[in-house]
C-alpha cells in the first residue's frame, strides 16, 4: 500500500502540469470567443452593486453554474446586458417564456429596460453560492479582475508540479549517484578480487 502510495506520488507533478496546461486552454478559449473563465463549468464574479442585498451583498464573490439548462421564476442568474454584452448582471427572474425572460434586482424597486423581455441566449448560469470572505480577499487582491484569480489558480498548479518535478529530478540524480558509486565499488571488489587470486599463484 505505502509503496503504491509513494509511487502515485510521482505521478502528482505531471498531472498538476497536466491540469495547469489544460486551465490555460480554457482560459485560453473562453476570452478568444468573449467567454466567462471557469473551471469544471463553475465561474466566478464580484458584486459590484447593493441591487441584490440582502440576497447577496456588495463585495461578494458568486458561484455560478454555467451547465444549467433549465431556469424558473424565482431563480437568480447571471446574464449579458443586451445593450453592453461585456457587462454581466445578476438579478433574479420575475418572468420567462417563450424565449425572454424579465428579471429585477431583490433591491430595485422595478425592473430596468434592459433587463425586459431579453433573450434567454444572453443568460450566462444559475447563482449557487457566496462567500463574502473570498469576496473581501479578492477586492483587496485583485481589483475587480476576475481573470487575474483564474490566471492566480493556474499559477499556483504550475509551481506545485514544477516543485514536485525538481524533487523527482533530484531523487532520480541521486539514485543514479548511488548506483555509479555502487558499480564503481563492485568494479574495485573486482579488481581486489583478481589482484588476491594472481598473488596466490
Amino acid at each position: 500500500m505505502r509503496k503504491v502510495f509513494k509511487k502515485s506520488l510521482h505521478y502528482l507533478p505531471l498531472v498538476l502540469i497536466l491540469v495547469a496546461t489544460i486551465l490555460i486552454g480554457i482560459l485560453g478559449i473562453s476570452l478568444k470567443n468573449n467567454g466567462v473563465p471557469n473551471i469544471f463549468n463553475r465561474a466566478m464574479f464580484y458584486v459590484k452593486t447593493p441591487s441584490m442585498e440582502p440576497e447577496i451583498m456588495k463585495g461578494d464573490l458568486i458561484f455560478v453554474n454555467l451547465g444549467e439548462t433549465e431556469y424558473f421564476p424565482g431563480d437568480i442568474i447571471s446574464f449579458r446586458k443586451s445593450d453592453e454584452q461585456n457587462v454581466i448582471i445578476t438579478h433574479r427572474i420575475e418572468t420567462i417564456g417563450g424565449g425572454l425572460v424579465t428579471t429585477k434586482g431583490d433591491a430595485n424597486n422595478f425592473s430596468e429596460d434592459w433587463e425586459k423581455n431579453f433573450s434567454t441566449d444572453l443568460i450566462i448560469g444559475k447563482y449557487i453560492g457566496k462567500s463574502a470572505i473570498l469576496g473581501s480577499v479578492y477586492e483587496v487582491m485583485f481589483e475587480n479582475s476576475i481573470d487575474v484569480l483564474f490566471i492566480l489558480i493556474i499559477a499556483i498548479f504550475l509551481l506545485i508540479g514544477i516543485s514536485e518535478l525538481k524533487n523527482i529530478i533530484n531523487l532520480i540524480t541521486e539514485k543514479n549517484k548511488q548506483e555509479q558509486e555502487k558499480e564503481k565499488q563492485k568494479l574495485i571488489e573486482e579488481e581486489l578480487e583478481k589482484l588476491r587470486s594472481e598473488k596466490k599463484k
